[in-house]
């Protein structure tokens, strides 16, 4: 079991308790992701994702060629000509290039899991004649897997000199998902070849076999989980609860639609919308935006996750965290429907967490002032300007930008908007009990639950790791004033009042339960009474049945 203790008084205190399990050594050993190019088809398909250049200007042609490496255990196809290899052909033009060749955009479908792999393996041969670099060599070869930011996540590199021309080179190369996490899904091999600082003249063509992914055949279970418990404080927290791609929104926006500042704003008059975080202490790259858009530019209809992406128009205030303080970014796209801010307006920095205020003076003229008091003005072009009278609506949300920012949040204490023609919003949600649902809409999320308002007095957030083995949620956690007491069991925190507690799991990193004072144990004991100031959470399994 996993044992935490909670005091309603002073500092949060913890003790732990070793979780019996077993963790088996890995076992065994086997080979993923296997391509051999016995057929045509394993190249150019069809039946198989064809192989393409995915960027880079020196790229020509990929064919399927009869040239395969002799020894190859990975395919019963040995006999001459009926097995080959992918051909890839490149034209350099003596300035640095590359080409970035791949099976697809999704070459493994469903990808490989890459908590089972521990190395990639291929065989390389540039053919007689290729062109090389006063170095000596073909050029930066590089193998690895698209991420899912759409970045280039590299397995190895190696440069084949020029006397090895005609010859297989094998390529070995180790693959941790623990060390780079964009490895966890791999959804496709990349070739690189570049001449980047070292520039080559003329055709090359080489050719790539048997490639695979050793790795083991089974696991060992996860660690035990490790559970804290966390003075809770009053406010709106945002989780970035999605861990399928990096860029998937949670948040929310204003079912008001008469939000914009175009011919409502005036010096006299001004326009501002703002928000103040409480915390927003993430992993670099950890990005809150608010966005201004025309409902007559949501190209999508309706609005979901996907709106920002979807609509023609946006404008989007997009604040991110860096290694000293915040940047902040002003940026717009028009008439470019599934696509990303096209048009930055301005930039500036902040070293202090706070709030943020975008304030217009009129249709054209606006500053926006960070948590340090700086005023950064703008001015934007009239005809931009025009397109963003009402309707317009505001989101709010987050994008953590990067594996690691999974399950990571942030904390906003207030948001506003003044002097817009429609609901001039005030909201503090350090006071509230519930969302104001005049105020807000959390269709923006694209997972339910994303968005907590944590209300005045409430006491804990409790959480813990996830993979979290033997246990499944809250179903597992148990509360107890008095570990010395026998009499009186481990029960559930809906036990005592009947309140289940919100619960999530976070970009599956971390389980989160927010405990109300209604679900800790109670002095005596007994159902519906006084709420203990000091006692105990743990995990059991199975959980408690009351």
């Amino acid at each position: 079991m996993k044992i935490s203790k909670f005091k309603l008084t002073g500092s949060v205190l913890f003790t732990l308790a070793a979780i019996a399990l077993t963790a088996n050594a890995q076992t065994g050993s086997t080979n993923y992701g296997i391509i051999t190019f016995d057929t045509t088809n394993t190249v150019t398909g069809p039946g198989s994702p064809p192989w393409q250049n995915w960027f880079g200007g020196a790229f020509t042609s990929v064919a399927w060629s009869t040239n395969d490496q002799p020894v190859n255990t990975l395919t019963t196809n040995t006999s001459p000509g009926t097995s080959g290899s992918v051909q890839i052909n490149s034209l350099w033009n003596g300035s640095g290039d590359q080409i970035m060749v791949m099976n697809n955009y999704g070459g493994y479908n469903p990808p490989l899991n890459g908590a089972y792999i521990t190395n990639f393996e291929c065989d390389v041969m540039f053919a007689p004649g290729s062109c090389t670099n006063p170095a000596g060599n073909f050029g930066g070869l590089h193998f690895g897997a698209r991420s899912p930011s759409n970045g280039q996540p590299m397995f190895g590199t190696t440069r084949i000199a020029a006397t090895n021309a005609g010859t297989w080179v094998h390529m070995n190369f180790p693959v941790s998902s623990t060390t780079q996490p964009d490895f966890a899904s791999i959804p496709n091999v990349l070739v690189q070849l570049e001449s980047f600082g070292n520039p080559m003249t003329g055709t090359s063509t080489f050719y790539v076999d048997n490639i695979k992914f050793g790795g083991v055949i089974t696991l060992p279970p996860p660690p035990p989980p490790t559970m804290s418990v966390d003075k809770a404080t009053p406010g709106l927290r945002i989780f970035a609860k999605n861990s399928a791609q990096v860029y998937n929104a949670e948040g929310f926006l204003t079912p008001d639609s008469n939000q914009s500042w175009v011919g409502h704003a005036d010096p006299a008059f001004q326009v501002s919308y703002s928000f103040t975080f409480k915390n927003f202490n993430t992993v670099n790259g950890f990005q809150f935006f608010m966005a201004l858009v025309p409902n007559n530019y949501n190209s999508g209809g309706v609005n979901n996750p996907f709106t920002l992406f979807n609509s023609t128009n946006s404008f989007q205030l997009t604040i991110t965290k860096q290694a000293a303080g915040f940047g902040a970014s002003l940026d717009f796209k028009t008439n470019a429907p599934q696509g990303g801010l096209s048009h930055n307006v301005m930039s500036t920095n902040a070293t202090q967490n706070g709030t943020w205020t975008l304030s217009f003076s009129d249709d054209t003229h606006g500053a926006l002032i960070t948590p340090d008091g700086h005023s950064a003005p703008f001015t934007l072009d009239p005809n931009m300007a025009a397109q963003w009278a009402n309707p317009v609506s505001v989101f709010f949300g987050i994008q953590p930008w990067s594996s690691q920012g999974y399950g990571q949040y942030v904390d906003i204490s207030r948001i506003t908007t003044a002097n817009v023609s429609g609901l001039n919003i005030n909201d503090d949600f350090t006071t509230d009990t519930s969302l104001i649902a005049a105020y807000w809409d959390t269709s923006l999320s694209l997972d339910a639950g994303s968005v907590v308002l944590v209300p005045p007095g409430t006491p804990f957030w409790v959480h813990w790791t996830y993979p979290d083995a033997i246990f499944t949620g809250i179903t597992n956690l148990e509360t107890k004033v008095n570990l010395t007491d026998t009499n009186t069991p481990w029960y559930s925190p809906q036990y005592w009042n009947g309140v289940t507690p919100f619960s999530g799991l976070m970009g599956a990193k971390q389980r989160w339960v927010l405990t109300t004072p209604n679900c800790l144990p109670t002095v005596d004991g007994t159902q519906g009474g006084v709420p203990s100031k000091t006692g105990f959470f743990r995990l059991a399994n199975p959980g408690a049945s009351q």
